[in-house]
């Protein structure tokens, strides 16, 4: 399997909006990913549309007609952080939104890449009031639909390992470079393993212990 156009839409988490860390590069796990699947195709191009802030309705709507003209081969989904932080969150809106956009990314046939948010509770110091709740009724939707969709998938939430305490910023919301770092070390495992290659490089390495 080859890939000529990665394509990363979502909101900061797919940005890389976070803190720095003791040694590395702070880059995007969508960043890093792509870094280490171009040595691997020729002509290998990465765009990332994501911005921090977003809503999954305003990545559809400012995203996703972009994303479809690029015509990508490769694709990643990510959004609903924004969505849940709001006593407006409607479960089964969200539901038929994703739906549609993951139908529309693999229309043509583009590898998906979508994942769960990751549990920081036993980090996070605060949380609006049903906001737990609402993330578990997400992360439910993206499992479904990434069964569905047939995409490239990984359950931060599930694996709690892959993101220990030390991969959080102050915030205790948005991963620091070393959680970028991890987050695509594990999407990148799981992509290698859909697609039967060995995806590494320099941009997947782990920095020293400091």
């Amino acid at each position: 399997m080859t890939w000529q156009h990665f394509v990363a839409m979502g909101d900061s988490l797919t940005e890389g909006w976070g803190e720095p860390y003791p040694g590395l590069e702070h880059l995007s796990w969508a960043e890093r990913l792509a870094r280490a699947i171009a040595p691997l195709h020729d002509g290998f191009e990465f765009t990332n549309l994501s911005f921090r802030g977003l809503t999954l309705a305003q990545v559809e709507e400012r995203q996703l007609q972009e994303a479809l003209t690029l015509q990508p081969d490769l694709a990643s989904l990510n959004a609903g952080a924004n969505d849940v932080a709001w006593n407006d969150w409607d479960g089964s809106t969200y539901h038929a939104r994703m739906d549609r956009m993951l139908a529309a990314l693999g229309e043509d046939g583009a590898t998906l890449i979508t994942f769960t948010l990751a549990d920081v509770w036993h980090i996070l110091p605060y949380a609006p009031a049903g906001f737990y709740d609402r993330v578990r009724e997400m992360n439910d939707v993206i499992r479904e639909l990434s069964a569905k969709h047939d995409t490239v998938f990984f359950d931060f939430w599930q694996h709690p390992e892959v993101m220990p305490p030390d991969s959080w910023g102050g915030d205790a919301v948005h991963p620091n470079a070393l959680g970028y770092l991890q987050m695509a070390r594990a999407l990148a495992d799981a992509l290698g393993q859909r697609a039967g290659i060995d995806i590494a490089g320099e941009s997947l390495a782990l920095p020293p212990s400091p």
